[in-house]
């Protein structure tokens, strides 16, 4: 159980890191 718990977790973080990325990526910052 605590496995899955951790293997979610992680995968949350890599997404979350994936997408701002991705965001940062397609839209360059304007300031």
């Amino acid at each position: 159980m605590k496995k899955l718990i951790t293997l979610l977790a992680s995968a949350s973080l890599y997404i979350i890191a994936l997408s701002t990325v991705i965001s940062c990526t397609v839209t360059p910052q304007q300031k």
